[in-house]
């Protein structure tokens, strides 16, 4: 199972790199770029956008080979099941969305913190939520008024943790990847 984890975990990461790639080369011959113009954009040439498309792409395509391998063979438990599945593309897609959104138009704080309330408010509703918080009151089930504002501000913190470190060629991507890494031990 183990092999199979990190086959998988292998073939998102080539996959990563090679769409990275090419999404980098049509971004930049189409001009999708972010041009250096305000006092946070540390970088002093043009970097590419759109770079979300191929990790979007590359997770996808490793989940459904992840997925067709578990239907294939259902004694090898490598994907989660159906319904958590099912409940974390939706909102994960919105979010996806709104990231080609932002990357090609541009939007503005109320529209990127609504879609992504909205996200959350999605988790929640399929059962991905924040139930306690063990360090801080010990083992005790938090009502749900309590569990959707917390699962809301986990999603906005996390989401825009990432586009803060977007505009660093690379951060995002390699923060990603090691957090991605981490995730995969856990379940392999």
């Amino acid at each position: 199972m183990t092999v199979l984890c990190l086959g998988i975990f292998g073939l998102s990461l080539i996959l990563s790199f090679v769409l990275t790639w090419n999404v980098r080369n049509v971004a930049i011959a189409r001009g999708w770029v972010s041009v250096p113009n305000h006092e946070r954009h540390l970088h002093r040439d043009p970097l590419p956008r759109l770079g979300g498309v191929a990790i979007f792409v590359s997770f996808a395509i490793s989940l459904a080979v992840a997925w067709l391998l578990n239907w294939r063979f259902q004694a090898l438990p490598l994907v989660a099941s159906s319904k958590a599945l099912w409940t974390l593309i939706p909102p994960a897609c919105l979010i996806f969305l709104l990231g080609i959104y932002d990357d090609l138009r541009g939007a503005g704080p109320y529209l990127k913190f609504s879609v992504q309330a909205l996200a959350a408010t999605m988790l929640f509703a399929g059962g991905l939520r924040i139930l306690d918080l063990p360090v801080l009151f010990g083992s005790h089930d938090l009502p749900w008024f309590v569990g959707l504002p917390l699962t809301i501000l986990w999603v906005l913190a996390v989401t825009n943790a990432f586009n803060l470190i977007d505009g660093l060629d690379g951060l995002a991507a390699g923060s990603a990847l090691f957090s991605t890494m981490l995730f995969s031990s856990l379940l392999c």
